[in-house]
């Protein structure tokens, strides 16, 4: 009906040799008698994974900075049965951008978020490598074989470790920049909503406009919804303002209609033929028919490439979006405001 302690004497110093922070000494009297099965018979923390441990041969004790503490009382229990201790080496903890330990109410994720917020395994894994470690030399994307060859426990940093999330879209950017297009298109696929309606050679086209551009698969599906979406795309205000305000824009958006509808074909090289040969026709800058069309084919200001952007969707779907901003035109605050004069 008694817990059972392990006796220690009040003159031991208790040495760790820690493979990341060298030596550390538990003085005299520090580490006092402590319990290692409770009075049920219940083992505790320190004495259980000391048996396990040595049960199992293990080299190498590789875990966080907060469990120094236990360390010496381990020790102690590996020299009272006689069996020779693994290398402890106590590793930073990691702290959010904030400079708080990370946990999941200060914003750490579940591997699998990472996955739905668009991130590539492989750069997740380069960041992870990372996070108190580094190479040497000023290189930060790493492949495997690379951090299996140059990885020492000694060149683990001492002090915590930050999950900088800036950090972390930079090297999933320049992943995906590297990445083969179809790996992207079935990362891509089930992120979109009822993402098996899209054709893979569909998706693939809108991934090649993205691939240099984007952080994460996710922006793709944010800022290419124009592409996923079989409605018109709602025009900003900004892009309303800056691109749409001329009175002139619904008869060069009924222009550029008529134009797109005649072009041969719908490749990109066709388009810009299309569009610019128009331009001439009309002794305008093509920049005064391209905007308008970026209006009423994303809604936004800013895309990829209008050219592409339009062979992507299709003649069908260009043109359709065409005439849906020039009924948004002709019904607008402005519209109404001509025509109460």
């Amino acid at each position: 009906g008694a817990a059972l302690r392990l006796r220690v004497s009040k003159s031991r110093v208790v040495v760790v040799e820690d493979a990341v922070r060298g030596r550390v000494e538990f003085p005299a009297g520090s580490v006092e008698d402590f319990i290692i099965i409770k009075s049920n018979g219940d083992p505790l923390y320190n004495f259980s994974a000391a048996v396990d441990d040595h049960a199992m041969a293990i080299t190498h004790v590789i875990r966080g900075e907060e469990h120094l503490a236990n360390t010496p009382k381990q020790l102690l229990l590996y020299e009272a049965f006689g069996w020779a201790a693994p290398i402890f080496a106590h590793i930073p903890i990691i702290l959010n951008d904030e400079r708080r330990k990370l946990s999941k109410r200060d914003g750490a994720a579940f591997v699998r978020d990472y996955e739905r917020m668009g991130y590539l395994p492989e750069a997740l894994r380069n960041f992870l490598a990372l996070l108190g470690w580094s190479p040497g030399g000023d290189r930060e994307l790493l492949s495997v074989a690379e951090m299996i060859r140059d990885f020492r426990i000694e060149d683990v940093v001492k002090h915590p470790a930050v999950f900088d999330t800036a950090k972390l879209a930079w090297m999933n950017k320049a992943y995906i920049k590297a990445a083969p297009r179809e790996t992207l298109v079935d990362k891509l696929l089930p992120l979109l909503p009822d993402g098996r309606r899209f054709e893979r050679a569909y998706a693939g086209r809108v991934v090649a406009l993205f691939q240099d551009r984007v952080h994460t698969l996710a922006d793709i599906v944010s800022q290419g919804a124009y592409f996923f979406s079989a409605a018109p795309p709602e025009p900003s205000a900004e892009a309303l303002a800056k691109y749409c305000s001329a009175p002139d824009t619904a008869q060069r958006l009924a222009e550029l209609h008529q134009a797109l509808g005649a072009a041969s074909d719908f490749s990109p090289q066709a388009v810009e033929l299309a569009i610019r040969g128009l331009a001439e026709a009309h002794g305008s800058k093509a920049a005064a028919y391209i905007h308008p069309l970026r209006v009423a084919l994303t809604g936004q200001p800013v895309s990829p490439g209008i050219f592409e952007v339009c062979s992507v969707l299709g003649r069908d779907v260009s043109l359709a979006r065409i005439d849906a901003l020039c009924q948004h035109l002709a019904s607008g605050p402005r519209a109404r405001a001509l025509s109460d004069r």
